[in-house]
């Protein structure tokens, strides 16, 4: 009688050949581990923007150098031409600026990052969850680097109080937000591709 030379589904869980191991994983490392995902979201944040600025005169200043363009125009329009008389306009339109800038690059991108990044699905024990993170956190980088301008722009303006220590709160708790609509939108985006349409125009 002929054996079945199928292997048991058991073995798919198996150590790849020069891993050190033998045998099945246990169960505890088949899960991805809190540290692991930290360093594959870094991993790839830094690959992400080796190869957007790579090739750039400006490099990494790009992103800043927009918003401080944007930031201008603003002022010269809403503060000279229709002046609207709302004191420390630079800094009131630069926060928004920085803040609104994240938001909606880093969903945007984060809504067709399954999509799009599909090819990482095929890494061995990539959770898709790290996807859409990595798009969070790129544009993360842009707000990290415009903090500093914006403090600069408060001592200037003599508006600098003591509740800019709460930055760094007000920080992680959008990046909760961001993290969370996120994870929800690159998954509806999976089974519905006007997803990413709708999360653009709204």
């Amino acid at each position: 009688m002929a054996t079945s030379t199928r292997e048991p589904a058991a073995s798919l869980d198996r150590a790849p050949p020069g891993a050190g191991g033998e045998g099945l994983v246990p169960p505890s490392e088949a899960t991805i581990k809190p540290g692991v995902f930290k360093d594959l979201v870094l991993h790839l944040v830094k690959r992400e923007l080796d190869s957007t600025h790579r090739m750039t005169l400006l490099g990494w200043a790009w992103p800043l150098t927009r918003q401080l363009v944007q930031l201008a125009v603003l002022v010269f329009i809403f503060g000279s031409v229709l002046d609207l008389e709302i004191e420390d306009f630079p800094v009131f339109v630069f926060a928004g600026l920085i803040s609104w800038a994240w938001f909606s690059s880093g969903l945007g991108a984060a809504t067709s990052a399954i999509i799009s990044e599909r090819h990482l699905l095929h890494y061995p024990r990539l959770p898709p969850a790290v996807i859409p993170i990595v798009a969070v956190f790129v544009p993360l980088v842009d707000v990290l680097m415009a903090l500093p301008v914006l403090g600069v722009l408060l001592l200037l303006e003599g508006s600098m109080h003591t509740s800019a220590a709460l930055l760094p709160l007000v920080v992680l708790v959008q990046l909760l937000l961001m993290a969370g609509l996120a994870w929800l939108t690159s998954a509806g985006s999976v089974f519905l591709r006007d997803v990413p349409n709708i999360v653009l125009v709204s």
